[in-house]
């Protein structure tokens, strides 16, 4: 018979902290490439292996014991171009203990979700490298033999989480939903060295691009979805022409979960700096839904 395994047996650690995950698609990708050339012959006769782009997503459902995720994908180093967890250890089994240990990895960008009646959801997507560019490749990726079982623990639900658009919360309330993402835009460097026996075929370092923060809020109408005057006033939520606001018109977002702004959070009280769009709704003959998306900008202390 088959040895044949489940995946249910697997595990996930990131940064040493145990998450139930759904799904990860976190890999050491690389293509073998064969170009069409000019070549006298009708099958492609060079071909080589491309670079190793270390990287992929992992998400489930927050649970009690999860553990801030936001500093290790937010906080930057002085110079702001760079990660300031410097690369953290990723473990993926994909049944028992056996699987791909990532030891070198950083959080591209952080998805958190809350649906009314439903578990508070996640989504890291990682890019990987090796500890620096003269370490040996086993440095960003080795095999994993580790078997880590989950502790019994309560999934985050949306009554957990507490989202507050400071000024405004008359305006905004009833959230049915929201999504909040953290994107680094990192960017895998590669290097052509003066020694070409030192080389391969890994980055030699991972370079933060532009922060950017966005989401959406999914409202219940509780009335007409104007602009001018009604539910949703210009200055906040939009704008006729460029003399109906301001550089400084911007919202203060506050948002936790797992404590009600309270303490004991999966991930604490987070606050920043936000411009709305204008409201957006869809005809439909269930309930009716108003979306308003946002994004940071402007946050001198970000």
């Amino acid at each position: 018979m088959a040895n044949i395994h489940m995946g249910y047996m697997g595990h996930c650690m990131i940064d040493g902290i145990q998450y139930l995950i759904t799904g990860s698609s976190l890999n050491p990708a690389q293509v073998m490439e064969a170009p069409d050339v000019v070549q006298g012959y009708y099958m492609r006769k060079g071909w080589n292996y491309g670079k190793v782009e270390i990287g992929g997503n992992v998400t489930g459902p927050l649970h009690e014991y999860s553990e801030d995720l936001w500093p290790l994908c937010f906080e930057r180093n002085a110079d702001g171009d760079h990660l300031a967890s410097g690369g953290i250890e990723v473990d993926v089994a994909y049944y028992k203990g056996e699987g791909l240990k990532f030891s070198h990895a950083y959080i591209n960008s952080l998805e958190i979700s809350a649906t009314a009646g439903d578990v508070v959801q996640f989504t890291a997507d990682f890019v990987g490298a090796k500890t620096d560019e003269t370490a040996d490749p086993t440095t960003a990726v080795d095999r994993l033999q580790s078997y880590e079982e989950a502790t019994c623990s309560k999934l985050i639900t949306w009554d957990r989480v507490a989202f507050e658009a400071v000024g405004i919360t008359a305006t905004i309330k009833n959230i049915q939903s929201f999504t909040l993402t953290l994107n680094n835009n990192l960017e895998r460097m590669y290097s052509i060295r003066s020694d070409y026996s030192t080389q391969d075929l890994y980055p030699i370092d991972v370079v933060a691009g532009m922060r950017e923060i966005s989401g959406s809020l999914s409202l219940y109408a509780e009335g007409p979805i104007f602009v001018n005057g009604g539910a949703f006033a210009i200055a906040k939520f939009g704008a006729n022409k460029y003399g109906d606001y301001e550089a400084d018109d911007r919202t203060t977002i506050n948002f936790a979960v797992g404590g009600k702004f309270g303490g004991g959070d999966v991930i604490p009280v987070t606050t920043f700096d936000v411009v709305f769009n204008r409201p957006e709704a869809s005809a439909t003959t269930s309930y009716t839904i108003y979306t308003l998306n946002f994004a940071a900008v402007c946050n001198a202390t970000l």
